[in-house]
Formats: C-alpha cells, structure tokens, sequence
C-alpha cells in the first residue's frame, strides 16, 4: 500500500497520479525481487547442504573456455586442499591413476562426442600415494550446431565398496578353493 499526506487538501493531478502508479509498480516489482532472492538464497542453502551431506563432488565444465568450478568437496576428492590449484582438465587428468587414465579420459571424450550421459569409476591419485575410487556422472549440454558448451557433473567417493568388494572376492576365492 502507498501512501501520501500533504500539509493541506489536495488533489492529485494526471501527472502526479501516473508518478505514483509508476513508483507502485516499481515498489512492488522491488518487493518481489527481494522475495524472489530469499527464496534462491533458501534454495542454494539447501542444495549446499544437500551436497555436504551427502559427500558429493560437483563440477561445472565450460567447455569453450576451459573453465571450471569445482565443489570444496571435489577438490578434496581430488586430494587438494579447497582452492590450491585453479580447476581444469589438465588438473584433473593429472590425479588420474596413470592405469585408468587413457580409458578415463576416452569415457569424458566419447560421451561428449556421442551425446551421450558420462558414466564411469576410475581411480584418483593423491600426492601422498593414496588411491581413491571416484564415481562420477556427468551430461554435455550443446548448442544449436551440436557444438558442447558445458558438461556439468557430480562424483562419490567408493573406495569403502570397493574395498569390500575385494575382501569379499579373496573370501569367495578362498571359499571355493577349500571346497576343491
């Protein structure tokens, strides 16, 4: 609601009742942008909550220019610590474990030019010599030409499933040779 007082009685004319629609509209538009950030900055919250808890690493790859945007959580996976290195290809290629790389790297190049959702475990290599499985999905988004502009992902880390997919098989190994 808008309101005006003046000293004495009064009569607003055309001009001054247009500048009053004008500064309602206005008002109101400024009322429900206002609105409308609240509720994307509830709405971010929630998504970074959702991604703390659940341990995910994002990624937000502009394939045009190189850039990218790693999660804090991605760049833990990774093995770095949030904000050590500037994110790019070659600086994920580079923690890739040297025996899952070619095919790593094939799986991200092959989904781009198949228009195809990437999917795929490979390992990461940390500095200190610890190995960590990744599973990361992903999606190219492309122009009008088919040309990729972006690929956004997400990753978990799967060591402990893997691990005790190994355990397990040593067990049914071990098993089915005693059996023998």
């Amino acid at each position: 609601m808008l309101s005006t007082h003046w000293q004495r009685r009064h009569v607003p004319g055309a001009t001054e009742l247009r500048f009053f629609d004008v500064l309602a509209r206005l008002s109101a538009d400024l009322i429900e942008r206002l609105d409308a950030g609240e509720d994307l900055r509830r709405s971010e919250e929630r998504l970074r909550s959702a991604v703390e808890v659940g341990h995910l690493g994002l990624w937000d790859w502009n394939v045009r220019t190189g850039d990218i945007h790693w999660s804090d959580e991605h760049f833990r996976m990774e093995g770095y610590d949030v904000g050590e290195v500037t994110p790019s290809y070659d600086v994920w290629s580079d923690r890739l474990h040297p025996d899952d790389r070619e095919e790593t790297e094939a799986k991200v190049h092959e989904a781009m030019a198949d228009k195809k959702e990437y999917e795929h475990e490979f390992r990461s290599l940390h500095p200190d010599g610890t190995v960590r499985w990744l599973h990361a999905r992903g999606r190219f988004f492309y122009d009008r030409e088919g040309q990729p502009l972006r690929m956004i992902g997400a990753m978990i880390d799967v060591t402990g499933r893997r691990e005790w997919e190994s355990r397990q098989n040593i067990l049914i190994a071990e098993l089915q040779h005693r059996t023998r």
